[in-house]
């Protein structure tokens, strides 16, 4: 009993806003369980941050443009390949705001979540560090473990 209390004594003392704090969910310790609870998010006028114009990214967006969604890209602003010629296509469409630089931290606090689709660890973390700071949920693209959520591809 001393136990359980403690256990959610140590569970009520962790912050949303920092990860490594959170109880440990692994399937390992919890096979019955979900990992990831399936819901859906009013995003209708909100805004959706996603960082890096690069192919992983341009399949999430291809996602968000299903919603009514106000998506914003911010890029590094090199590039020339055919993932970045989209993005502009996309902005000169005005289907999203495609933005030089990176998101401040206003910007990540009035989103309603995020993308990270940089493949660069160090920057990853960062920008992931960004949003936790915000209280924005964040996906790293490709890193589940890390990601606040995850988003399965649709099917039309």
């Amino acid at each position: 009993m001393d136990n359980d209390i403690q256990d959610a004594d140590r569970f009520l003392s962790a912050t949303p806003s920092a990860p490594d704090k959170r109880p440990d969910s692994t399937p390992d310790n919890t096979p019955d369980k979900l990992e990831y609870f399936p819901i859906q998010l009013r995003v209708a006028g909100r805004a959706i941050v996603v960082c890096g114009a690069t192919e992983d990214s341009l399949a999430k967006v291809r996602l968000l443009l299903k919603t009514a969604a106000l998506i914003t890209v911010y890029h590094d602003g090199c590039g020339a390949d055919a993932a970045y010629n989209s993005f502009l296509d996309l902005a000169a469409e005005q289907k999203i705001k495609l933005v030089q630089g990176e998101p401040g931290a206003e910007n990540l606090a009035q989103a309603v979540m995020g993308y990270i689709g940089y493949e660069q660890a160090e920057r990853r973390g960062i920008l992931q560090a960004r949003f936790v700071a915000a209280g924005t949920p964040v996906c790293l693209i490709d890193d589940k473990a890390a990601s606040d959520f995850i988003t399965p591809a649709i099917i039309d």
